[in-house]
């Protein structure tokens, strides 16, 4: 009973509670909020389903690097990791969002670790205080309830920053901190660079003067050896093509054409310069950060930026502190934090990517705490109070925006539907279905994924001289046929003169077109607002054959 009550007096049942809070924001409706599978998600799920199952991906890759899927290369970690949910729960929507959702829980715990490591704050109840809005920021409960790699590099860093300033009293540690640091990299791709820049960066920071020569040449060293399945392909499109595409290349050349009287070379530079400090800055923005929404709908909610708007006043008084006071290492870790991740991002085009700078939530969230500790002890008396009441409002909004406006007004742009269109097409396994894919992400994946067809079946459908050049083989043809299902553009000369059952979205067949085809409708499929997500037509070639003066050849099949 005594240590029941010395506990629950202590930091670490308040800590519970966090992590308790922590857990039902990210698993509460987890399978229906969001309101649909994103097409990324389902890629993830049915690759790890096919490594569990076969030991190689969907093109029957053993143990890829890099995973091929969409062309696109995407970083391996987190589909590998699936596995063990997908084992444990099966091939759903819950086992793929699992890892995520655990990242999630752990960056709590270890963000409170890494604010009481720091120093940065002295009193336990603003620590506790600065864990707890780290568990309830929107920028981390969004990106903890969806299959994103970039929750589970977060969680990996996180971790590894936590030795590496444990390593400070206990140089062992060092080694596992680079390990855990260099193995983040395989999660998600703009960590490759996050990563780098902060190995070069915590080094001097922290250990300058204290430790030999052989232990950083050891950690570097551990850090390559564990690069080295990366580093192979370096040259390879799977290693460059994601950050050759999003580089702003062109805007560089058009505004270097635009600088005259200068060499070609220093037009080129100084127009790099230009886009790459203004896209740096728009990470700095307090208008990104607390006010405006990310502007691609797949990763924010509806009226809610990546902080509460009230959360700029604790952030600009933390700021302002740190930077007066410049505490030498304090101050540099912050700078590395934030240096490290927002230059990847600000070699993209994207204004501003909550997603591909997840990373700076840890270094704004520790100013915000520094800042709540300095409002604290000015207003002692009325601050818990207030903090109370703001805290609960903002729960209230975010309540709001993320668990009644996000399921309905972005189910769309999250693949709603696909779940229904698999049960249609299993019901009806004697018919065909052409899916449409004009306006519309890859379906074969997530079409794959909730039919939950045979990994082995679906390797044979790969081309031979994808699979041999696997790594350097970047095209892409969404064009699948496996099943009774069809995944490509609808061919209006000769899709309505077989038996099959056309899908698209509502503009994939007009009502002039149904009728000149002499098409049926026999199903759509609803979004939470009541617009169409799939609509279904069964062709008749031979009412077809009927009713057009043109008669085509194969008429003579029917008639």
């Amino acid at each position: 009973m005594n240590f029941i009550r010395k506990f629950c007096k202590t930091e670490y049942a308040v800590l519970v509670g966090i992590v308790v809070l922590a857990a039902f924001l990210r698993f509460y409706k987890l399978e229906t909020v969001p309101s649909g599978f994103y097409v990324d998600e389902a890629a993830i799920g049915y690759n790890s389903y096919s490594i569990l199952e076969t030991g190689a991906d969907e093109y029957g890759k053993f143990f890829p690097i890099f995973l091929r899927s969409f062309g696109a290369y995407s970083s391996p970690l987190y589909t590998y990791l699936t596995t063990l949910p997908i084992f444990l729960f099966g091939l759903n929507i819950l086992s793929v969002r699992f890892l995520s959702v655990l990242s999630g829980i752990l960056n709590v715990i270890f963000f409170f670790l890494i604010l009481k490591e720091t120093g940065l704050i002295k009193r336990i109840r603003f620590i506790l205080l600065g864990t707890f809005l780290f568990a309830i920021m929107p920028w981390n409960i969004f990106f903890s309830r969806g299959a994103f790699e970039a929750n589970l590099a977060l969680m990996l860093f996180m971790f590894s920053i936590y030795l590496f300033l444990l390593s400070r009293k206990k140089f062992i540690l060092m080694y596992i901190a680079t390990a855990f640091l260099s193995l983040s990299t395989y999660a998600y791709q703009a960590q490759r660079l996050v990563a780098y820049i902060f190995l070069i960066g915590v080094l001097p920071i922290f250990f300058r003067g204290k430790l030999l020569k052989r232990q950083v040449v050891f950690s570097v060293l551990l850090f390559f050896i564990i690069q080295m399945p990366q580093l192979l392909i370096l040259t390879s499109p799977a290693f460059t093509l994601r950050a050759s595409g999003l580089f702003y290349k062109d805007a560089v050349i058009s505004q270097a054409d635009k600088i005259l009287l200068l060499p070609q070379p220093i037009s080129y530079f100084l127009a790099f310069v230009r886009e790459f400090l203004a896209q740096f800055v728009s990470y700095l923005s307090p208008k990104n950060l607390f006010f405006l929404p990310d502007s691609d709908f797949q990763r924010s909610i509806p009226e809610l930026s990546v902080f509460y708007s009230w959360m700029i006043i604790p952030f600009l008084s933390g700021t302002f502190l740190i930077f007066a006071k410049r505490e030498k290492k304090i101050f540099n870790f912050l700078i590395l934090l934030i240096v490290a991740s927002i230059i990847p991002v600000s070699l993209t085009g994207d204004p501003f990517s909550s997603l591909r700078s997840l990373s700076l939530v840890l270094p704004y969230c520790l100013i915000i705490a520094k800042g709540m500790e300095t409002l604290g002890e000015k207003g002692k008396s009325t601050f818990w109070g207030l903090t109370l009441l703001i805290t609960f409002f903002s729960f209230i909004v975010f309540w709001r925006s993320y668990f009644v406006l996000f399921p309905k007004e972005r189910a769309k742009t999250w693949d709603y539907g696909y779940t229904q269109l698999a049960q249609i097409i299993k019901n009806n396994s004697e018919k065909k279905f052409v899916i449409d894919q004009s306006r519309m992400n890859p379906s074969y994946v997530l079409l794959a994924f909730f039919l939950k067809y045979p990994p082995e079946e679906f390797q044979k459908l790969t081309d031979p001289k994808i699979k041999d050049a696997y790594y350097s083989n970047i095209q892409f043809n969404p064009h699948y046929s496996f099943s009774n299902i069809e995944t490509r553009q609808i061919f209006w000369e000769e899709d309505v003169y077989k038996e099959q059952i056309l899908v698209g979205d509502e503009l994939a067949v007009s009502e002039v077109q149904a009728k000149e085809h002499s098409l049926e409708k026999v199903f759509e499929i609803k979004g939470p607002l009541g617009d169409i997500i799939f609509v279904g037509y069964k062709s008749h070639p031979e009412l077809k054959c009927i009713n057009t003066d043109f008669r085509s050849p194969r008429c003579n099949e029917f008639i």
